[in-house]
């Protein structure tokens, strides 16, 4: 059980002792790695015996783990989450994982990791995208800095949102009045929900499209109701992979209601806007047509499975010769040309993280199978799944405080806070309370969910990775005490 945080200091350790014991896979990482010789003198202080005090975890078990996963490399996958918004430092975190499968000469291995392979690796071409098309250039500045000194790093296909709200407060780079969300609840999804209510308050008009009366739906001026996934087609859906696809969902039933389908509802506000002409379709079908001209497919393809496959073999690089990574030196680079130019370290040096004091604990959050983000709360069915969140807390510090199982808590943070129920466990590190993610709904024609459990969005800060973007929703400290009766 490691400690909270420290998931980097562990990484280090581990690949400390690759290194020292020559475990790793000298044939591939000789022929596809540059930086090994910086990255063994940067490892040097990260020793065992040091990542036990930081982690919790003995010096020996490390040594022993690192021995056993490399009798079975390449089959070996150090897995890096889906979810890569934990902690500030988060880049670098997500960069030992896949530094450590590197070593294991796990890349392109059956058994380890691969690339996804898109139709081209097939003889094939994909769905056609409208950002595909000749698209006017946008000379401004992003809302969210990505892309200037401030953020020249995060990838522009998904940006740092978070930082959205400090835009809106501050009028950098520019005083924003209206914002539009597809499907999308940022008073549930972004953290320090009462600051972004401030920034909600200083805009102009606030328009949802969504299929829920979600928080910021209820916070709207517009609603633009969509079509639930049932009754709606979706966009042709490119899945790359070993074996590359296409997915398409197809229309069940008709609408209940007066509602569209969010690809339409965005057309129709373009051709009011006077710029209908980049959305070359009116209706679903023709969108899906136009998508799939010039891949060879069509629409009747889809019927038996919902799904076409370019290939039927899975496609592996030859990793003696023929692995292609995007880099300046072709090569995996340990020292890393992309950060070093743009004033970042390709090395981290290891600062020890907080620990909580007193009654403090550091909130980590997570998702259950039951519901879809923010999303299925109200859905009667899942709610009777998993009806509530309640706060994960260590039994030691439980009793130490005088909680109870299944009484109600209050938690709070320097952002917020809330009432729920603890769940008392010795499954949890004594440094940490953990809850589920998308509770604490406040828009009250959500009747079912709503005021039901704590939002986490209320208690976190917004701390963002400098140079990942992403933000880090494992840094926020709380306190725990027995609610008031």
């Amino acid at each position: 059980m490691i400690r909270p945080g420290t998931d980097l200091a562990l990484n280090y350790a581990l690949m400390h002792i690759i290194l020292k014991e020559r475990l790793y896979d000298a044939r591939f990482v000789d022929r596809w790695v540059e930086g090994l010789v910086e990255l063994k003198e940067f490892l040097k202080p990260y020793t065992p015996d040091w990542a036990e005090a930081e982690t919790g975890i003995p010096a020996d078990e490390m040594i022993a783990f690192a021995r056993e996963i490399s009798r079975d490399k390449p089959a070996v996958i150090f897995h890096y989450g889906y979810r890569g918004a934990h902690h500030e430092e988060e880049i670098y975190l997500r960069r030992s994982i896949l530094m450590l499968n590197a070593l294991m000469g796990s890349i392109e291995a059956p058994g380890g990791f691969f690339f996804k392979k898109g139709p081209g690796e097939a003889g094939g071409k994909p769905a056609r995208k409208l950002t595909d098309q000749d698209l006017p250039k946008v000379a401004a500045p992003r809302a969210d800095l990505v892309g200037s000194e401030e953020f020249p790093l995060p990838d522009p296909a998904h940006g740092v949102p978070q930082t959205l709200i400090d835009a809106i407060l501050t009028e950098k780079p520019y005083p924003v009045k209206a914002l539009i969300i597809n499907r999308f609840d940022a008073l549930k999804s972004i953290p320090d929900t009462n600051q972004t209510k401030k920034a909600f308050e200083k805009l102009d008009l606030i328009v949802s499209i969504d299929v829920n009366f979600s928080d910021s739906a209820w916070y709207s001026d517009v609603v633009l109701p969509e079509s639930t996934y049932f009754e709606r087609t979706d966009c042709i859906q490119q899945a790359n992979g070993l074996k590359p696809q296409m997915f398409l969902r197809e229309q069940a039933i008709s609408p209940m209601y007066d509602t569209r389908e969010s690809a339409v509802i965005l057309k129709q506000l373009a051709d009011r806007l006077g710029v209908g002409q980049y959305f070359p379709y009116e209706n679903m079908d023709d969108l899906v047509q136009w998508q799939l001209e010039g891949t060879g497919f069509t629409r009747k393809d889809f019927q038996s499975k919902g799904f076409v496959a370019y290939c039927k073999d899975p496609i592996f690089w030859d990793r003696k010769e023929g692995l292609k990574f995007k880099t300046p030196s072709g090569k995996i680079e340990f020292k890393s040309s992309l950060l070093e130019k743009a004033g970042y370290p390709s090395f981290l040096p290891y600062k020890p993280v907080n620990r909580p004091e007193g009654d403090q604990f550091r909130l980590v959050v997570g998702r259950v199978a039951a519901h879809t983000h923010v999303s299925t709360q109200n859905n009667p069915y899942l709610l009777e799944l998993f009806p509530e969140n309640t706060l994960w807390i260590n039994a030691k510090r439980a009793t130490a405080l005088g909680i109870a199982d299944g009484q109600p808590v209050e938690v709070a943070s320097r952002r917020g806070n809330g009432t729920l129920r603890a769940h008392v466990t010795e499954m949890i590190h004594p440094d940490t309370v953990f809850m589920v993610h998308g509770f604490g709904h406040e828009a009250q024609r959500a009747e079912r969910c709503y005021n039901i459990g704590v939002s986490d969005s209320v208690l976190q800060e917004s701390i963002t990775d400098r140079v990942g973007g992403s933000p880090a929703l494992h840094d926020t400290f709380v306190t725990v005490k027995k609610a008031a009766a």
